[in-house]
């Protein structure tokens, strides 16, 4: 997914994908999570390379400066 769109939107996109909801289901509000301020820093910075990954739930939520957004659900084994 692509963050050439607002970063938190492409975020919220992907996590309500991954576990089949609406973007619009309130059981999940990003900013529990993480600091959208800065997410958005971040996202801004052309002059580095840079990953993020975070929990949201029972995901892990991964951007990078490659304007990528993946979610990969975590399993009890991927704790270990």
């Amino acid at each position: 997914m692509s963050l050439n769109r607002d970063i938190t939107t492409s975020i919220v996109e992907a996590i309500s994908e991954c576990e089949g909801i609406d973007t619009s289901d309130p059981t999940c509000t990003l900013y529990e999570y993480i600091d959208i301020d800065a997410i958005e820093t971040l996202a801004a910075r052309d002059d580095i390379e840079w990953r993020l990954h975070f929990r949201v739930k029972e995901n892990t939520v991964v951007i990078d400066s490659q304007d990528r957004v993946t979610v990969h659900s975590v399993t009890a084994t991927d704790d270990h």
